[in-house]
């Protein structure tokens, strides 16, 4: 027994045709979205609407009883994804200061903060082109003998910037340890980036020819920054975060095990 093809209609809110094509009745809205995707060049987080109801991925177009007259609605949702964001580096790197002048957007007291004893994570929503992300920035400790402890938050990261100082050569080779201590503790693709901060200062020990060769070398980007300058500490996340969107375009390819919601990870510092 032959079976019938339904004929599918598809418009953007705008009364464009998206798509249009006669599918078996068993074709899930699942299914319906993937030939969209591969017909168009529509975003990764993609809906459908009929009438005023927007349809389950399960839903089969045999189930839908439709008429020649319905038509379906593709709506493109904004991706937007929850980023985990690591800073290591040692202590007085400028980590704290990086992580307060991008959540906050100013650039409060001076560079006398404490020395960081636990780990932290302050939000901050950031757009690139058009994508809106909610940045999870996470600040560390910088004592050496907790280097290894501090390991365990990479499960998950996105992105991670190993901090150090532009006054002390000293701070750029803890960074540099650290960044050959954490290989193979992330996903491959994961955006590492070193950034130097205290730029403003005077007496800097840390050329930029000697920081543009480690990076080089260790294959990752480097940013020199004051954190007195909140548009420069921007542009290092944004600079990052288009990385990211490069590499994870699609929600789905981004790193599993991911904490998007703060949940922390089980090692604990005492």
């Amino acid at each position: 027994m032959m079976v019938e093809a339904v004929p599918v209609r598809v418009l953007l809110p705008s009364g464009q045709v998206a798509y249009e094509a006669s599918l078996l009745p068993g074709t899930s809205v699942e299914e319906l979205l993937m030939k969209i995707r591969q017909a168009g060049d529509f975003g990764p987080w993609l809906s459908l609407v009929l009438g005023s109801q927007k349809l389950s991925s399960a839903t089969t177009l045999g189930s839908l009883k439709l008429n020649a007259q319905d038509v379906f609605y593709l709506i493109q949702q904004p991706f937007e994804p929850k980023v985990k964001v690591l800073l290591l580096g040692g202590s007085m790197a400028g980590k704290t200061a990086l992580q307060s002048t991008f959540s906050s957007g100013q650039f409060v007291g001076n560079y006398e903060y404490p020395a960081s004893i636990g780990v932290d994570f302050q939000t901050a929503i950031l757009t690139e082109g058009g994508n809106r992300a909610r940045m999870q920035v996470w600040d560390t400790p910088g004592n050496e003998r907790l280097h290894s402890i501090t390991m365990c938050f990479l499960r998950g990261a996105h992105m991670v910037m190993f901090v150090f100082s532009q006054q002390r050569r000293q701070s750029l080779r803890e960074a540099e340890h650290l960044l050959r201590m954490a290989e193979g503790k992330y996903d491959t693709r994961v955006v590492r980036c070193l950034v130097g901060t205290h730029g403003d200062l005077d007496d800097l020990e840390v050329t930029e020819d000697e920081v543009a060769r480690l990076a080089e070398e260790l294959n990752c980007t480097y940013h020199l920054i004051s954190c007195r300058r909140p548009a420069a500490v921007d542009e290092v996340f944004s600079s990052c975060l288009r990385r990211y969107l490069e590499l994870y375009g699609n929600p789905e390819d981004a790193p599993r095990g991911a904490d998007p919601d703060g949940k922390r990870c089980s090692c604990q510092i005492m």
